[in-house]
């Protein structure tokens, strides 16, 4: 085959372009493992190739916070059943305690016993999951709520309330308190002083209150009577102080009482505000307020109370397996969603590597063949014009013998010249 025009050369030199072209987007496809590379290569499924992707991250985002949401649930559910197992064990040792009792036996051991066990359930109720308290501090439970897609979707976790588990006395064996009493003295006036000697000879001491609510509390006791004498006073030139000797942080004055050079005490009103009253022996008080420590036992803790924290623990375990439920199958919606979507996205993007390689060889073939054919455009006619010099040449070496004496400038025939000119125009094109 012989090519000798420039036009032919042309169109030759556009088909390789061409074959080169679709042979590196081949490759491109092979190497990335995607038919869509860029917009050129499929601009109608860009777009819906990135609406399926973001619908891909949204699915992952979602399954991944159901997975955080049934481990916490999980180690919730672990708590609790541990809770419901010591509240059973402290149950049988407080049947046991009021056995010995009625027996007349002692019950220290049984005591220490239930206290580790109550140490032990109030440690779990403290306990943390990733930062996230798994009951709740407060009277009443905390919902989280988690919502996604503009509300479309939405599910929950729980953070029990811990008191609901720890009703009456059942966790506060050994824990310390106060019981208060007012003392009448009506028909015989008692001085700071003797109410002071008398308390302690009760077992007790003369009230002192630290609080707001220990000061609705004595008022609650005491039936909101009239009180009297409380444990605070101030000596003279001093300032309040306890029974003790320890500084007074809380008060609730309706008067103080002003004078600094007179010893005063304070006395408690029916409305529970404080006087500070004078200390001599001309003005004595028709009552005190006693206050007595008491520590709480296995005697004070209720069986109905026990039972009442297992009933309500074992609520909250029903429930914790009901949102665990309802969570374990929005996470399999949704990674089911995830895992179509993705094949969607995969359909659209993904390359064929059977028909790509394909399609690799044949645009190399191609593209070699059409190199081949413009490289024997080049060459061919210049290798005949050669081999036709030669023949003329060596014509010529046999005619100039005989004509030496012709001018040098007739060498070349007119064949000959035509010959090179046609040479010459090759030249040109190339």
């Amino acid at each position: 085959m012989n090519i000798s025009n420039m036009f032919s050369q042309l169109l030759l030199a556009d088909s390789f372009q061409v074959a080169f072209k679709n042979q590196s987007t081949a490759v491109e496809r092979i190497s990335t493992g995607l038919r869509i590379n860029s917009a050129k290569d499929d601009a109608s499924q860009v777009g819906l190739v990135s609406q399926v992707d973001a619908n891909v991250m949204e699915q992952s985002i979602f399954s991944q916070s159901t997975s955080e949401a049934l481990s916490f649930l999980k180690t919730q559910e672990e708590a609790m059943s541990s809770m419901a197992e010591i509240l059973t064990e402290m149950q049988a040792l407080k049947t046991s305690a009021d056995a010995a009792l009625a027996l007349g036996n002692g019950i220290s051991t049984i005591q220490e016993i239930y206290k580790k066990l109550q140490t032990e359930f109030l440690g779990i109720t403290r306990e943390y999951f990733n930062g996230v308290a798994l009951f709740s501090a407060g009277a009443n439970n905390y919902v989280r709520n988690f919502s996604f897609v503009n509300g479309s979707r939405s599910f929950q976790t729980t953070q029990y309330a811990a008191s609901d588990m720890m009703l009456g006395n059942t966790f506060r064996v050994g824990e310390t308190y106060s019981e208060y009493s007012r003392r009448d003295h009506s028909a015989a006036r008692i001085t700071w002083e003797d109410a002071k000697t008398e308390a302690e000879s009760l077992g007790g001491y003369l009230a002192v209150i630290t609080s707001a609510e220990e000061n609705a509390a004595v008022r609650t006791a005491i039936g909101g009577a009239w009180g009297g004498w409380l444990g605070i006073h101030k000596p003279a030139g001093g300032n309040w102080i306890s029974l003790t000797g320890e500084s007074v942080t809380y008060t609730n004055w309706f008067n103080e009482g002003a004078d600094p050079a007179t010893h005063y005490a304070a006395v408690f009103r029916g409305d529970g505000l404080w006087n500070g009253t004078w200390l001599n022996t001309g003005d004595p008080k028709p009552a005190y307020v006693l206050e007595v420590e008491n520590t709480y036992t296995l005697s004070d803790v209720s069986e109905s109370d026990l039972d009442s924290n297992l009933q309500n623990l074992s609520q909250a375990i029903a429930q914790n397996g009901v949102e665990q439920r309802r969570i374990f199958r929005l996470e399999t919606i949704a990674e089911t969603n995830a895992q179509n979507l993705s094949g969607i996205a995969s359909r659209l993007e993904d390359a064929d590597y059977a028909q790509e390689s394909v399609n690799n060889s044949k645009q190399s073939l191609l593209s070699e063949s059409t190199l081949a054919l413009l490289s024997q455009a080049n060459i061919r006619s210049q290798s005949m014009l050669r081999l036709l010099y030669a023949r003329i040449d060596r014509e010529w070496d046999f005619s100039s013998k005989g004509n030496d004496e012709k001018d040098k400038t007739d060498r070349y025939s007119p064949l000959q010249q035509s010959l090179i000119d046609v040479d010459s125009e090759e030249s040109l094109r190339t």
